[in-house]
């Protein structure tokens, strides 16, 4: 047998591997790894227990209502000519007079685009504050 000053010398380890140290660390491995698998399904049925069961909810007063037919589709016949028909309602509305709301608080309206760049042109406001009556005081 080589002492471990011969085997530092010769540039390896010539002493036996402790199989006790070894043993010890494979079991605490395995108690290690037990013990965690035992705390996480003890974890996983405290939730189990936690919440309900999922055949237990009511069910939907939708899914009793019967047969449920979707509606029917809603097609677009001809595409050019709805285009057409959108572009001359938004002239007609830029080319006239008309009402935006009846609002009595409020009042909106709309004029014709040639007229409104008129006025902007003259420096009209295009928006003014209504003109609210004032109290006369009564005369004696």
């Amino acid at each position: 047998m080589h002492n471990a000053q011969d085997s530092i010398k010769e540039g390896y380890e010539v002493t036996d591997m402790n199989t006790r140290v070894i043993t010890f660390f494979l079991i605490g491995l395995f108690v290690l790894m037990f013990g965690a698998v035992g705390a996480i399904i003890i974890v996983m049925r405290g939730f189990e227990e936690s919440r309900p069961a999922l055949n237990q909810d009511p069910r939907s007063p939708l899914a009793e209502a019967g047969l449920q037919v979707p509606a029917k589709p809603h097609l677009q016949m001809d595409p050019v000519d709805d285009r057409k028909a959108i572009v001359k309602a938004n002239a007609d509305q830029v080319n006239s007079y008309g009402r935006l709301s009846e609002d009595p608080e409020m009042p909106r309206v709309h004029i014709p685009i040639e007229k409104a760049m008129e006025r902007v042109a003259a420096g009209v406001a295009y928006r003014q504050a209504p003109a609210v009556a004032q109290e006369s005081a009564p005369e004696q």
